[in-house]
Formats: C-alpha cells, sequence, structure tokens
C-alpha cells in the first residue's frame, strides 16, 4: 500500500483512480491480514452452529436432518445474558467544582441514551459478537435520519484496520475501514443524483443475503450473476436478481498532512461567498461555517486534525473530506473479551465448544437409531419359506404385524433388536453438555447470577467467591472497552445535543452557565487552555482580544479534564450491591439525606429535594427542618445496614 505521505488527495491530477486504487489496495491488505488470524474461519462455523446449521454428514446420518440438542446456542444465550443482566455504567468525574454541573449533564444524558436509544440491545449485540467472532466493534455515530446519537455493534470481518500498532484497541491503527453491503435504492436515496450512474451492482443481495446455500457460496466465488446479466447478457433480463447491492466503503485515515500553503484553508461545509437566503451570510459575513464541525485551518496546521473520512464505492469517491467527530478518534471501539498476544481478533467464547457439540450430535443420532431399531428391529427370514414379494411388504415396526411363511420350506422369521448401550454411554452425553457449560464460561455466569438474586448477609461475599479468574478477567476486560467508549459519548453529547435537546430532555438541569457566555449554546467554557488565562486565574488581555479557540479545540482540552470511572466487579453487580449498603449505613448516620438514599436505591417516585438544595449538606439541613429523619423499629434488635433488608411474603400476603 502506498506511503502515508503520499494519500492520494483532492488536489491532485487522476484524483479519483489513484484514490480508488489506494482504497482497494488497503482492503486487500488489511482483509488479508484478518483471514490470516488463528481460527478465522471458526467464525463462520460457529454462527451456523448457533443456527443449527450443518454442512456434511456426520455418522452417515444428514446433519440437518439428524436428531440433535443445540447447546452450542443456549450457551451463547446464557453468556449475552450474564454478560448484559447488569449495566457496566461509568460515571463522569473531574476535580475542576467549576465544571461539576457538566458532568452531571454528561451523566444523565448518557442514562437517556442508554434506555431512549435502546443501547443495552446494542450492547447485547456486542456481545454475540465477542461469542462468535472474539471480536466486536462499538460504532457510535451521529444520524441524521434520527437526529441522534445511533450505536451499531459491527461485525470484526467487516472492520479493517490498517496497519495496527497493538492488538488492543482499533485507534493504534494508521487508518480503518468500515465496509458495508447497500442496496443501489439505497445509495440512490442518500446521495445526489450526479453520483447514481456510478452505483453499479456488485452482486445480488437475494443470494448474499442467506450465505450458508452451498449455491451463494459458490456464486461468491464466481462473481455477481446481476452484473452478468447488465454487462455481459449472458442470460436474458427476466432471469435478473431482484436485489442489485454494492460495497460501501468509510475510510478514516490519520493523516498527518499540514497545510504547506500561505492561505487559510476551509475544511467541512463553508459558504465563502455570500449565497442568497442565508441568513448568516447577512448576519456575519462571510466565510462561515454551516455546521459544528467545520473549520478553519492556518498555514503549518494540521489538515485533519479530527482524522480524514473518505466515502466511496468500488468505482467512485463519494466524500472525501475532515471527519466530523471532535474527538478526533475513530468512531469504533474494539471489544475483545479474550484476548491473546499472538492474534488481532482474539478468541471466540464458544469456540472451544464445536468439537463438544459435534461429539453431543453423534452421540444423540446413536441414540435416535438405537430407539429406531427398538421401534422397528431387524427382520430376517428364510428365502425359501418366504417370497420376496411377501418380505417387502412386512413393516416390523407396524402396530399388529401379521406373517405368512412356509414351516416346511424353511425356518420362519426373526426379529433381532439390538443390544443395550453401555453404561457409560449416558454419562458421555452428560459430559458433553456439561463441557459445553464449563469451556464457553456460561455455567459461571449462570452461577454468579443465581446468587444475585438473593441478596443476604454474605451476598457480597459470596459474589466475588464465585467469580472465577475468567469472570474476572473478562469483567476488567469490559470495563477498560467501557472507559474509551464512554469517552467518544462524552464528546458527541457535548459536540451534537444542543441546549434545546438538553433541556427537552433534562429540563432546568440540561443548562449551565457556559450556555450563555460568549459562544452560546454549548456547555464548553470560552476559555479552557492555560494560556489564556494569568497568575490570577483570569482569561488575558490577548485572549479576550482573540475570542474563543474553535469548539472543537476547546472541546479536546475541556473534556480531557474529565476521567471515567467504573467500580470494579461493576460489570456483575458487585459494587452495585456494595454502595447500596455504604448508603444505608451513612444515611443511619445522618450523613445522607433522604432523597440522595432512595436515588442510590433506585426508588421511583421519590420527588425533587426542596429548592436551591443541591448538595447532601444542603438537602441534610433541609431534611430537619422537615423532621424527615430515619426511624428505627421499635422491636428487635437496632439495624445495622451490614446487610440487604430481608422481605418475607406469605401467602396470605
Amino acid at each position: 500500500m502506498p506511503n502515508e505521505s503520499r494519500i492520494p488527495q483532492p488536489s491532485d491530477p487522476n484524483y479519483d483512480p489513484h484514490m480508488l486504487a489506494f482504497i482497494q489496495e488497503a482492503v486487500q491488505e488489511s482483509d488479508a491480514f484478518l483471514r490470516a488470524q488463528p481460527n478465522y474461519d471458526k467464525i463462520e462455523k460457529t454462527r451456523r452452529a448457533i443456527h443449527s446449521t450443518k454442512s456434511s454428514v456426520i455418522g452417515g446420518v444428514g446433519g440437518a436432518d439428524g436428531i440433535q440438542a443445540n447447546h452450542v446456542a443456549k450457551a451463547g444465550v446464557q453468556l449475552v445474558a450474564g454478560l448484559t443482566d447488569t449495566r457496566p455504567f461509568w460515571e463522569y468525574r473531574t476535580f475542576n467544582p467549576n465544571f461539576k454541573k457538566q458532568t452531571q449533564i454528561l451523566g444523565k444524558l448518557s442514562l437517556h441514551l442508554w434506555l431512549q436509544r435502546q443501547w443495552d440491545m446494542r450492547w447485547a449485540d456486542l456481545m454475540r459478537g465477542c461469542a462468535t467472532s472474539g471480536t466486536s466493534y462499538a460504532h457510535q455515530t451521529w444520524s441524521s435520519r434520527i437526529q441522534d446519537i445511533d450505536l451499531q455493534a459491527e461485525d470484526c470481518r467487516d472492520v479493517l484496520p490498517i496497519r495496527p500498532s497493538d492488538y488492543h484497541s482499533i485507534q493504534s491503527a494508521f487508518g480503518v475501514i468500515l465496509r458495508r453491503e447497500r442496496t443501489v435504492n439505497y445509495m440512490r436515496s442518500i446521495y445526489p443524483e450526479e453520483f447514481w450512474e456510478y452505483f453499479t451492482p456488485d452482486r445480488d443481495g437475494s443470494i448474499s443475503a442467506n450465505p450458508n446455500t452451498r449455491y451463494a457460496r459458490l456464486m461468491d466465488k464466481l462473481g455477481s450473476p446481476f452484473r452478468d446479466v447488465l454487462w455481459k447478457g449472458n442470460r436474458p433480463a427476466k432471469d435478473m436478481e431482484r436485489i442489485p447491492t454494492l460495497d460501501e466503503y468509510t475510510v478514516y485515515l490519520d493523516d498527518e498532512r499540514t497545510n504547506e500553503t500561505k492561505k487559510p484553508m476551509y475544511m467541512g461545509d463553508w459558504h465563502l461567498s455570500p449565497t442568497k437566503d442565508c441568513p448568516e451570510c447577512q448576519l456575519q459575513g462571510t466565510p462561515h461555517a454551516l455546521n459544528n464541525w467545520s473549520y478553519r485551518v492556518q498555514p503549518g496546521d494540521r489538515v485533519y486534525p479530527n482524522k480524514r473520512c473518505i466515502v466511496a464505492t468500488q468505482n467512485k469517491v463519494l466524500y472525501d473530506n475532515t471527519s466530523i467527530y471532535w474527538h478526533g478518534l475513530y468512531p469504533m471501539c474494539k471489544l475483545t473479551l479474550e484476548p491473546w498476544d499472538d492474534t488481532y481478533i482474539g478468541k471466540g467464547l464458544l469456540w472451544d465448544t464445536l468439537p463438544m457439540q459435534r461429539l453431543l450430535d453423534r452421540l444423540l443420532r446413536v441414540l435416535d437409531m438405537h430407539y429406531q431399531k427398538w421401534q422397528q428391529p431387524d427382520l430376517f427370514v428364510d428365502k425359501n419359506s418366504t417370497s420376496i414379494s411377501d418380505f417387502n411388504k412386512i413393516n416390523t415396526g407396524r402396530p399388529g404385524l401379521k406373517m405368512r411363511f412356509n414351516p416346511v420350506a424353511g425356518r420362519g422369521p426373526e426379529l433381532r433388536y439390538p443390544d443395550a448401550l453401555p453404561s457409560y454411554f449416558f454419562e458421555t452425553i452428560k459430559f458433553a453438555i456439561e463441557e459445553i457449560g464449563s469451556l464457553s464460561g456460561a455455567r459461571d455466569v449462570s452461577a454468579i447470577l443465581n446468587l444475585n438474586q438473593l441478596p443476604s448477609s454474605d451476598s457480597v461475599e459470596r459474589l466475588m467467591e464465585a467469580m472465577t479468574p475468567e469472570i474476572r478477567l473478562r469483567s476488567k476486560t469490559l470495563e477498560a472497552f467501557s472507559r474509551e467508549f464512554a469517552l467518544i459519548t462524552s464528546y458527541n453529547l457535548a459536540q451534537f445535543y444542543t441546549v434545546a435537546m438538553r433541556m427537552t430532555i433534562l429540563g432546568p438541569d440540561g443548562v449551565s452557565q457556559e450556555d450563555f457566555d460568549y459562544d452560546p449554546g454549548v456547555f464548553i467554557p470560552d476559555y479552557v487552555h492555560a494560556d489564556d488565562f494569568d497568575e490570577r486565574g483570569k482569561p488575558t488581555a490577548a485572549a479576550m482580544v482573540r475570542g474563543p479557540l474553535p469548539r472543537y479545540n476547546r472541546a479536546k482540552e475541556f473534556l480531557r479534564q474529565f476521567s471515567m470511572h467504573i467500580a470494579p466487579g461493576s460489570l456483575l453487580n458487585a459494587s452495585e450491591i456494595t454502595m447500596k449498603l455504604l448508603y444505608l449505613q451513612l444515611a443511619r448516620a445522618g450523613w445522607v439525606d433522604i432523597w440522595t438514599l432512595l436515588d442510590k436505591l433506585g426508588i421511583p417516585n421519590v420527588g425533587n429535594p426542596p429548592e436551591g438544595a443541591t448538595t447532601i449538606t444542603e438537602r441534610l439541613a433541609a431534611q430537619a427542618q422537615m423532621d424527615m429523619g430515619m426511624t428505627e423499629s421499635a422491636a428487635g434488635r437496632k439495624a445495622t445496614g451490614q446487610e440487604m433488608p430481608r422481605i418475607k411474603i406469605s401467602e396470605s400476603g
């Protein structure tokens, strides 16, 4: 692939063919890199096993028609359920007391996205990808269709890393390519008509939609039937496939090119000259940006500080400009729950269960055939005593069977039943089922969830003891992944959520005083860089004359002061139980108010604290005035707050 310093630029002659060749070479290189990973072929095998789809004949019995018990799929469901049973949520923190309001806004908006946009379901998709493929990607984007932040789980085979430096994060790569299969009609619906002539189909989607068929795999090797109809005329038009599709490539590159001219460059969407019917052109003149991700590049500065984004098909570049995201990262977070040093995609959680599932299928087929032989035993007759026509009419599985034979001519018919199965046969079946749950880790997760259903005095201790080393490692991996995911979420919330959107969701709590400063509409302060302040902490005269820096620049410095915290064990709810007990003890000691306690316990319809009582100390004072202290039960010993309350429910209620 060409050196990164020679990435084709829009100003180069013959730009389109050079850029398309660059992308195709990058796709081939990255795809070959992924296919070379150990056990890459198990991804498709595992997904076929999940859907009980077989491609071979085992033990002389057709795989698709033979009896089987799909414990791989069951283990997969248990893993996904266990890894998503609790919400491994994060908390935004900062040591700067001036930004406490922003941390609260970011936390509440993140929770709103999690619930309102069904991110919990997308989280489950991520776990499914790790179970079958080893690695999954959380792709967080701004959707102009829904006007909100969207989240999709991407297949690791379609996220192509370009020269990754390490195997832990996609952010270390020189670039990344997202490969998507689109229908021709979809592409025409989102791109201007000037591009329509370039949307020629690469294949037929009606075939590729079901890659498990032998015909689909054969056609994929031979090429596109739809293209053959259009360009080669091999078949009449009436036989043309109905879903023409093509590949769309979204490429993000860490292009280090700088502005070598003596004039500023305008990246993104701008009005460089007055435009009719544009109120901004009349109010503030030109040039002016049309959105909050467009920026001006001064001579000597990087042209693509937030990454370069290119969108193309096989034969046309559709977009080549800056990435629209302030965070300057690839908008995909890599999640590998079982990483290893010698493989980029890690190890699928269900890969080790495939041999046990094949063993179980063989055993069940033997058992099925054994019972069939008891239902319809083998029949042996003497050819001299029974004619061939009478023999062919005999069905030993039919109730009330009657047979005629000539005893003088030979022996009578003989029914032969199979021998009893060995004693270890059913033990082997039980062993295979248990091994599937053990190898995948589904049994460990199920045991922890069972413990977590009935909190008692030693719930936390038992929970931590039941966490096997494998479960603890997966929890730590998911927590590390969540920190990167939370960082991207904070940037996207700061960039795309306007004051109106925040007030609609949170009411007055969604607004900060920074929304009404020199640069209104965003909660990022006007001045956040250290060079902007003097020794007294006031903005310098030079900074005031210059004015606020671009928003994306200030956002990076502002959010750099935030940290994302996830309590250890939060994946399995251990930390949540501990924190609830802690708050209960603090409330009994009179150090936490009733509103904070009930909110931490997740009790609905609590209501808001008195107006003006924002801190715990202010709420405690308001609680004392309202005479709402904690009360103790008159009977029995004093409650200690060392265990979760027990609730006894009788049949009489």
